[in-house]
């Protein structure tokens, strides 16, 4: 909430993506109270803007047991040094609201930054996340988020979790789902497509069981 006096959030402050994420936070809240849900076993899924907002939301909060984050693309899975597709600053100039304002000082200076989206991406480790992008999508950078998958897999590892098992972009419509971080490179576009959906679930089915089974 911003303060007294206060008309915008400060240069360290919350973007939507924040304020999105914690609100999906409030709806966990909200399953654990609820004795219909088992609130150990929730996963979250988000596309686009919303997949940049999943995959925040599980490296924040560790009660959420899997995400599955479908083209977020740049400042979601996509390595931001990389500079293909949509860009740091174009999302510093077209959706700055989504972000803390400090994101404007990296804007032309991507390469400047001291870290990158692998690193977001190894908070949700050890838990399951599932990625994905399209071959009509290269604006979401589909190699990118790929490449800070490969990249957070040695977090995995040192958690004791399986990466995806590879470093080479794996062939169209192929899904990647033995290990603890899931992919699948759709050949549509920019959509969550059925094909991602059933790889998305039966890569839960490692994680998730139904009530009664063990």
């Amino acid at each position: 909430a911003l303060k007294p006096g206060q008309t915008r959030p400060a240069a360290d402050e919350w973007g939507t993506i924040s304020a999105w994420a914690w609100g999906v936070s409030r709806i966990v809240d909200y399953f654990e109270t609820d004795k219909t849900v088992d609130a150990k076993q929730i996963a979250i899924e988000g596309h686009s803007r919303l997949g940049k907002t999943v995959l925040w939301a599980g490296a924040q909060d560790p009660r959420i047991a899997a995400v599955f984050s479908s083209c977020g693309g740049e400042m979601g899975a996509a390595l931001a040094r990389r500079d293909y597709g949509e860009s740091l600053d174009d999302m510093a100039y077209d959706f700055y609201w989504q972000f803390a304002g400090n994101i404007q000082k990296y804007a032309g200076k991507w390469d400047k930054l001291p870290g990158d989206q692998h690193f977001v991406i190894s908070l949700v480790a050890p838990r399951p996340l599932f990625l994905n992008g399209g071959l009509g999508d290269q604006w979401s950078d589909p190699k990118g988020e790929f490449l800070g998958a490969v990249a957070a897999g040695p977090v995995y590892r040192l958690l004791g979790r399986k990466d995806m098992g590879t470093t080479e972009l794996p062939p169209m419509d192929r899904p990647i789902i033995d290990g603890d971080i899931g992919w699948n490179y759709h050949s549509e576009g920019h959509q969550a497509t059925p094909a991602d959906w059933q790889a998305f679930l039966k890569f839960l089915d490692k994680y998730f069981k139904a009530p009664g089974v063990n």
